[in-house]
């Protein structure tokens, strides 16, 4: 089987402190990926029990019927929620996990992930909460 194509969704992330049914009344704040400042400075402030962290990205090109997408994620945190494009992927707990995006893929998509404010606290950096690619066979 050949190596799949990867495309790492790194930073900037979008960060909600709101859960996942109050992103339209809440502000989004810019993290890079690597900021540990600016994790820290959110994380500071007087949060919410939850946060949601979103990130904007293109459908690949020259997928076909016989290309197969898998969002991979590594959660390097606690439990985690898991959207793309307003469907539910499924919730998370640690660890290494694939979702078949195949289908679910437009040509603009967005990626929420929904944390306990609680866990982000353990992380310096977002690289330290999650980890998230595209891998394409």
């Amino acid at each position: 089987m050949p190596q799949p194509h990867v495309i790492r969704l790194r930073g900037p992330w979008l960060c909600w402190p709101a859960s996942i049914d109050q992103l339209s009344d809440a502000s989004p704040v810019t993290i890079d990926c690597r900021d540990e400042d600016g994790l820290r400075q959110l994380l500071e402030a007087d949060l919410p029990a939850r946060l949601v962290f979103g990130r904007r990205f293109h459908r690949p090109t020259g997928l076909d019927e016989t290309t197969s997408v898998q969002l991979v994620v590594e959660n390097r945190c606690g439990q985690m929620g898991l959207t793309l494009n307003s469907q539910r992927l499924g919730s998370v707990d640690g660890g290494h996990h694939e979702f078949d995006v195949s289908t679910s893929l437009e040509p603009a998509n967005q990626l929420h992930i929904e944390l306990l404010a609680d866990e982000t606290r353990r992380g310096r950096g977002l690289t330290d909460l999650f980890l998230c690619q595209l891998e394409i066979c």
